[in-house]
């Protein structure tokens, strides 16, 4: 007799999932260090009321790429997974990514600056 390994219930979702949901928002967050511990000490000085931070590594585009193949993936896991218990993990994981990805969206567009032309009349 033969022994064979299980297959995960999950191991087509698990490597569509791991291609683009495997990230963490905190890998995001790096930034210039000496800029930053000069804003630091300005800010706890009294200097500066508030801090300029940036945000580099946060790429708007990939964020919104990999924000629309998670949706494309939690329509198919709705759709076509026969495990409830399967799908309803996957939507809760799926749904934590999708926040993610907005909380450093949401920082990037906070974070960047933006030029304003007044038009005096």
């Amino acid at each position: 007799m033969t022994e064979t390994t299980p297959i995960p219930l999950d191991a087509v979702i698990y490597e569509r999932f791991k291609e683009f949901g495997a990230m963490q928002a905190y890998e995001y967050l790096d930034g210039d260090k000496a800029a930053r511990e000069v804003q630091k000490k300005s800010f706890l000085s009294g200097e500066i009321e508030n801090p300029k931070l940036d945000y580099p590594k946060i790429d708007l585009s990939l964020l919104e790429s990999r924000e629309n193949q998670l949706l494309d993936l939690k329509a198919d896991i709705l759709k076509d997974e026969p495990n409830e218990t399967v799908k309803q993990v996957y939507r809760w994981k799926i749904n934590e990514k999708i926040a993610e990805i907005g909380l450093s969206d949401i920082l990037r567009w906070f974070f960047t600056p933006v030029s304003v032309s007044v038009v005096k009349q």
